[in-house]
């Protein structure tokens, strides 16, 4: 997806060299510390068009992290560590971002405390960001859509199909929640439940009607038509 979106920009680029056409990567700790020879050549192909953004290690993970640590070996404490490297990634990219767009996402299978990319569906919303929902594509995001639109809980989003559908999860939460930071599901259900469509559809430009068709369709030609209508109405997008 990453490298599809380079090839994108590098085209615009081309076409458009007086645009600052710029992708910005994120990496959470300790992503960016790796210096494969196919990495650098990766990012040296994508000079032109990419800016990585590096994150430093929480301060709060320096009691765990240490010189006999080592994030390569399966433990608990280093699923807690990778859990809040890319928490901390996520709520500061959300903070610099103008609009997120969140579609599919996995359900299981992913590092963290909670699916990634309703995470950041959760903390879009704590910080009032502009967001399009994309729910037609599957995924995490189609079960946040659901609960938002229908009010009734996809077994996903409970603790106990996360527990029943991610080996060691328990083991995860037990552990984060010594520190204050496992996923509290029934906070996430009442923030999805209680989500205003109207409010999502103003702050990137559609209708009501509009933003439910984006939660909805599953045709990529509509929804990236309203997606488009919305960034213009709200000045983000310049008409090329």
């Amino acid at each position: 997806f990453t490298d599809f979106i380079l090839n994108e920009a590098s085209v615009i680029k081309s076409r458009k060299p007086e645009l600052d056409t710029v992708v910005e990567n994120h990496l959470a700790w300790p992503l960016h510390m790796q210096n494969s020879a196919d990495l650098l050549r990766w990012r040296a192909n994508f000079n032109s068009v990419m800016k990585t953004i590096e994150y430093d290690l929480p301060e709060d993970l320096e009691i765990i992290v240490n010189e006999e640590f080592t994030l390569h070996q399966p433990s608990v404490e280093s699923a807690y560590v990778w859990s809040r490297c890319l928490t901390e990634m996520r709520v500061s990219s959300i903070e610099k971002s103008t609009v997120r767009v969140c579609a599919g996402g996995k359900r299981n299978n992913y590092k963290g405390t909670m699916p990634g990319v309703l995470e950041e569906i959760i903390v879009s919303l704590e910080q009032g960001r502009p967001m399009f929902l994309i729910g037609g594509f599957g995924g995490i995001v189609h079960d946040a859509c659901e609960l938002i639109l229908t009010k009734k809980i996809p077994e996903s989003l409970t603790e106990e199909w996360q527990v029943s559908n991610n080996s060691d999860y328990q083991e995860l939460q037990d552990f984060a929640s010594d520190f204050g930071k496992e996923a509290n599901y029934g906070d996430i259900a009442l923030t999805l439940s209680s989500t205003n469509i109207s409010s999502l559809a103003s702050r990137v430009g559609l209708s009501s009607e509009e933003y439910t068709r984006i939660m909805n369709s599953p045709f990529i030609d509509e929804v990236v038509y309203l997606c488009l209508k919305g960034l213009k109405k709200i000045g983000v997008v310049p008409k090329l």
